[in-house]
């Protein structure tokens, strides 16, 4: 298979032999320490939300602010899911007013979402794919908020091969146990294999450095 030029990204034709499906219905761990807990994408989310206190689970974000998440490749296994982080969103921030990430905050007024990352098994004659994308709870896709993911090659950008994907699935979250849609909503960024390894290479520490960037307001949905 054609390696892309830059090795960054990755061609529409390695998107096309993925299984979507099996993506978002296998299993991830919790990234909470010493949670044993192993859940499809989306139940993660809400397993984090109701099982976890605030502090553990997730840490606070705003508009327009790179967050930076490190990420040491060797220690992930092919063919699972694994959470690079959970963020609680609340959009622009606004002087004197403070929002710490609290149980009720997290739905109410911020935005819980989680960057999961999947990495495609071997196969003869196929380039692995790396795949980043966003699990959020929501109730409309009506949602303004926008998310950039982009890996860090020094201090430059490499940005992945965008596609559009779309599932859901129905769960209980809040503490009255109201019945929310979890869905993917936007798109994952995809990069090969071969790309990632190369930034790895020339990282001081052997780490992938990840950086996203939230846009809009929370309070929409």
């Amino acid at each position: 298979m054609e390696e892309p030029d830059d090795g960054d990204g990755c061609t529409f034709e390695m998107l096309a032999l993925l299984d979507v499906e099996q993506i978002f219905t296998t299993p991830l761990r919790c990234p909470v320490s010493y949670c044993e807990e192993a859940l499809t994408p989306i139940e993660m989310l809400a397993h984090l939300l109701m099982s976890h206190r605030p502090g553990e689970s997730m840490q606070e974000a705003v508009a327009d602010w790179p967050q930076l998440f490190h990420v040491q490749m060797n220690e992930l296994e092919a063919g699972v899911s694994h959470v690079i982080g959970a963020l609680a969103y609340h959009g622009t921030p606004q002087a004197g007013v403070s929002t710490p990430v609290t149980p009720e905050l997290q739905v109410v007024h911020q935005l819980p979402v989680m960057l999961v990352m999947y990495i495609t098994p071997p196969m003869d004659n196929v380039q692995q794919v790396v795949i980043f994308y966003m699990v959020s709870p929501l109730i409309t896709t009506n949602l303004s908020v926008a998310v950039q993911i982009s890996l860090l090659d020094g201090d430059q950008d490499k940005h992945g091969q965008k596609s559009q994907c779309l599932l859901s699935s129905t769960a209980n979250l809040g503490a009255h146990g109201c019945g929310q849609q979890l869905f993917i909503d936007m798109d994952f960024i995809a990069y090969s294999a071969t790309g990632i390894q190369r930034l790895i290479d020339m990282d001081p520490e052997g780490q992938l450095h990840v950086k996203v960037i939230l846009t809009g307001e929370p309070n929409s949905w």
